[in-house]
């Protein structure tokens, strides 16, 4: 399966202003300020977790990167 580990576990707190692909990512935009080191660890952990225990063995992921700068998320997930 295809999944981005720095978006796993934003659901809940990551409304969609608008319809489809657009609103989704206007929506986790505004969700970015929250995308602390201790966010995104624990996030990623959990996720990694869950996977482990749902029986995959293999995953591929990557993080989205628009910004000039290298993603906090690229480091913590490294």
């Amino acid at each position: 399966p295809h999944l981005h580990l720095d978006k796993t576990h934003t659901a809940h707190r990551c409304k969609a202003e608008a319809p489809g692909l657009s609103g989704a990512i206007e929506a986790m935009e505004s969700d970015k300020v929250r995308w602390t080191e201790e966010d995104l660890r624990a996030r990623m952990r959990r996720a990694l977790r869950d996977i482990r225990q749902a029986g995959y063995a293999a995953v591929r992921s990557h993080i989205d990167w628009s910004e000039p700068a290298e993603p906090l998320a690229w480091r913590i997930l490294g």
